[in-house]
This record gives structure tokens, C-alpha cells and sequence, in this order.
């Protein structure tokens, strides 16, 4: 089994995993299926130690040892901590597994971690489709977004039940996707769906209203539309300023002039006087 410490593990698990990657960097696998005799085998055994790079080299949730751990230890059971004591060794078993756990602690912080990311990509046999890029850190949106995609997808493929606990905890904690649409009529629109289909337990619908691109191309654009708008009052505002104080220096300006056209018929009368006088 990858991983390991005490006696059989050589040393503490941090240790093991120092050799394991080392072992890994320098291929050693490969090394030592070039000194076997079985040239077919020898091979089959290369590509395969190349396979294990790849998958140790994938940076992010679902890659790096591990995804090595569940690709080489196929019977081995999912130790994410938020199944607690239940025991998933099949993808099919996650789900319900994961319903039961929430419908016992609704208020988990969190769906998925690394060794959930990392069991399922190394359980999913291309039946997920870009899980693997998602988990990696690849895929696009949020982390929620993807841990929702992951999990409908999974719904899906293996004909599941409903899971009205794991649907309810998306509806609870989807402010972050919520937040991501800039019309605020709309993102109640989609609260208040969410809230009406987390019962019914099915994640596809939920996932579709956050995947729905027509929506999202028409809030695209109805931000832009806002922006242009919000340019253009600016524009008439700052215009308007302009004005204003250009009309303000020239009732200034006529004031001045008016001024002194009242100083001047005062001096002119001063004179007139002393002249009459």
C-alpha cells in the first residue's frame, strides 16, 4: 500500500512519501524494468511508471501521491473525514454514502476535500468526463461549482438516488455562485428555484442553473449595458458641471463689468458736482 509509516512503513509517512517522489523523479520503476528479461512486460511496466509521473505531477485536488494512493490501491476505501466512519470503496458508494453522513450532520462545512477529489478521479475511468481537469484546478468557476458538477455527474452516471441532504447543503452555502450574477433580480430567481428543488434531491437541475449560458450571456451583457450607461450619465454630469461653472464665471464676469460701470458713473457724478458746485 503507497503511504504508510510505523514498522512496515519505513519511517513516518512524510518520509515515505519523500521516497516515494524521489523514486518517482528518478524513474526508478523504469530503471528496473530495464533489467528484466521479459522485453514485452519490461514495456508495458515503462508505460505504466510514466502513467504514475503524470498522475504524481498534477497539481491541485484529485492529483500528486494521493491520486497515486487510490490508482494503486484499487480496494482501498476513501479516508476523506467527511464521511466519517462510513466505508465507500466503490464510486457508486460515495454518494450515499456522503447523503447518509450529511443527513446526520447538515451542517458540514465542506463537500469535498483532497481524498474525495483523488478517489474520484481515480475511480471514475473517464465515465465523469473533465472531473479530473476540475479537480486539478483546471476546470472553470468556483470550487463549489465544481464540487457540484462532480456530484451530479456522478447522480448521473451511476443511476443514483435522490440526495435531498447534499442538495440541501448546496442551497444553503450558494451565495458564492450567487454572487457571481450582477442582476440581482435574477440571482433571487435562482435562490428561490434552488430552494425549490433541493427536495427533490436531483443535482442536475441545480447545476443547470448555474451552467445555463444563455442566463449567463444575457447578464454578461446586461452588465456591460449598465456600465455603458452608467459611462454615459457621468459624462452628462461632468458636462453639466462644466456648464454650470462656466455660466458661474460669466455672472462673475458680468458682475465685475457691472461694477465697475457703477464706479465709473460715480466718479463722473463726483466731477459734474464739483464742476456745479
Amino acid at each position: 500500500m503507497l503511504g504508510g509509516g510505523g514498522k512496515d512503513g519505513g519511517g513516518s509517512g512524510a518520509e515515505t512519501a519523500r521516497r516515494i517522489e524521489e523514486a518517482l523523479d528518478a524513474d526508478a520503476i523504469g530503471a528496473w524494468a530495464a533489467l528484466r528479461p521479459e522485453a514485452d512486460q519490461a514495456a508495458q511496466i515503462r508505460q505504466d511508471a510514466q502513467h504514475l509521473r503524470i498522475l504524481h505531477r498534477i497539481r491541485g485536488l484529485g492529483g500528486g501521491l494521493l491520486r497515486l494512493l487510490y490508482t494503486l490501491n484499487p480496494l482501498l476505501p476513501c479516508a476523506s473525514p467527511i464521511l466519517g466512519r462510513r466505508v465507500v470503496v466503490r464510486l457508486a458508494e460515495l454518494l450515499p454514502a456522503l447523503e447518509a453522513e450529511l443527513a446526520a450532520d447538515p451542517a458540514r462545512p465542506a463537500l469535498m476535500d483532497a481524498h474525495l477529489a483523488a478517489f474520484i478521479a481515480a475511480r471514475e475511468e473517464g465515465r465523469l468526463g473533465g472531473s479530473l481537469a476540475v479537480f486539478a484546478g483546471e476546470g472553470d468557476g468556483h470550487p463549489l461549482l465544481a464540487a457540484l458538477r462532480a456530484f451530479a455527474r456522478l447522480q448521473a452516471a451511476f443511476s443514483g438516488p435522490s440526495v435531498p441532504a447534499i442538495a440541501s447543503w448546496f442551497a444553503r452555502n450558494a451565495e458564492p455562485l450567487l454572487a457571481e450574477w450582477h442582476n440581482r433580480h435574477h440571482r433571487e430567481r435562482v435562490r428561490a428555484r434552488i430552494a425549490e428543488l433541493a427536495p427533490r434531491g436531483e443535482l442536475a437541475p441545480i447545476l443547470l442553473l448555474f451552467e445555463d449560458r444563455k442566463s449567463r450571456l444575457a447578464d454578461a451583457q446586461g452588465l456591460r449595458q449598465a456600465v455603458l450607461e452608467a459611462g454615459r450619465i457621468d459624462a452628462e454630469r461632468a458636462a453639466l458641471a462644466a456648464q454650470a461653472a462656466a455660466r458661474g464665471e460669466e455672472v462673475r464676469e458680468r458682475a465685475r463689468e457691472a461694477v465697475a460701470g457703477m464706479a465709473a458713473l460715480a466718479f463722473a457724478a463726483s466731477l459734474l458736482l464739483g464742476l456745479l458746485g
